[in-house]
């Protein structure tokens, strides 16, 4: 038969209650009704001890700073070799990385982009041309990439509205991230250098807020687009955000305006840096990772009816073979394939 001690305890909160005790408990584990409380035999629960988590703290910022230095810039490592057809000759071709970070391929990147626009900036007329600027409010890191992608999408719409589509016809447009310099955040923007439209005229006057003029735009049909007609319809499809720009490009500051639309694709912010703020570079990267951060609008697109430049010549001409003149090239991987594609000896090729 179990045995029965009493609670130990005020008569308010233990009034007539037994604890029932098996007899296979060794007596010296049961605790005194009279000094010791009920419980006081169990042991204690361990201690966590963070040592263990804290120690790796320093090898886990090393590594996170080495991964931003890898991104910072690749040193042009990423190459491929290329074989001519006919008879095999290698040639060495520079590849970009995937980093928006990487201060090596970035500039590259900036000079075709500007190859490819500044032949079409000379059809234009200044007169003609406007730069736009449409901001975000500051957002959290952590959020970053649904925010770039609900301005573009923001951006788009705002395009396409009645008002705006009278007065503008095309342009281009770029997508700015950077640090917010006031805090802890980012802040997104989207600058635009675009064409009013056919029979349109813009107006300019004098800003007090502003270092420079803005205009207003007046398009046939009684259509016009000011700063705060602008600012109203972007504050209604952003619900948060109603700064904006516009400003009017002049007499030969049409190559200007696009280097101003364009640099921000030249290099990553100036506020990010790899040994003092690693994970920022990370953030940054990761989140404009894969997006389109430049992007043609209106009849200044490829695929536009109407596209507003004259036909243009092939981007990538045929590169000749230093040594026999193969303009046919495949790569080291489609090569190994083909193992014996060439007597290496005569350098003939077999098939």
């Amino acid at each position: 038969m179990p045995k029965k001690i009493a609670a130990v305890g005020t008569a308010a909160n233990l009034i007539n209650l037994d604890i029932i005790i098996p007899q296979n408990i060794p007596a010296s584990q049961v605790p005194n009704s009279k000094s010791e409380p009920i419980g006081s035999h169990i042991a204690s629960p361990p201690v966590l001890d963070n040592s263990r988590i804290t120690s790796h703290r320093p090898q886990i910022q090393a590594d996170v700073i080495e991964r931003a230095h890898i991104l910072w810039d690749c040193a042009g490592t990423n190459t491929i070799t290329l074989y001519c057809l006919d008879n095999g000759h290698p040639r060495t071709v520079q590849l970009q990385c995937a980093s928006r970070v990487c201060i090596t391929c970035r500039p590259i990147a900036h000079k075709k982009l500007l190859a490819r626009w500044m032949p079409r900036m000379q059809q234009l007329d200044a007169s003609k041309l406007v730069l736009i600027t449409l901001t975000r409010k500051t957002t959290p890191g952590y959020a970053l990439r649904e925010r770039i992608i609900e301005t573009r999408k923001a951006c788009a719409k705002l395009l396409r509205q009645q008002a705006v589509a009278a007065c503008l016809q095309g342009g281009i447009y770029t997508v700015e991230v950077k640090p917010s310099l006031r805090g802890e955040g980012w802040n997104v923007h989207i600058h635009l250098l675009a064409e009013i439209t056919t029979g349109a005229y813009r107006r300019a006057w004098a800003s007090k807020s502003a270092k420079h003029d803005r205009c207003d735009i007046y398009a046939p049909g009684g259509h016009k687009l000011s700063v705060q007609s602008l600012a109203i319809a972007w504050g209604k499809l952003t619900g948060d955000s109603y700064i904006v720009d516009i400003s009017p490009v002049r007499h030969g500051d049409k190559n200007q305006a696009m280097y101003y639309v364009a640099k921000y694709m030249a290099k990553p912010p100036q506020s990010l840096d790899p040994d003092k703020a690693p994970d920022a570079v990370l953030l940054y990267n990761a989140a404009t990772r894969g997006l389109r951060l430049v992007q043609g609008w209106g009849t200044w697109h490829d695929t536009h009816t109407h596209y507003r430049f004259a036909k243009e010549p092939k981007r990538n001409p045929r590169v000749a073979c230093e040594y026999c003149g193969c303009t046919s090239w495949i790569s080291e991987y489609t090569l190994r394939r083909y193992p014996y594609l060439w007597d290496y000896t005569t350098r003939v090729r077999r098939i």
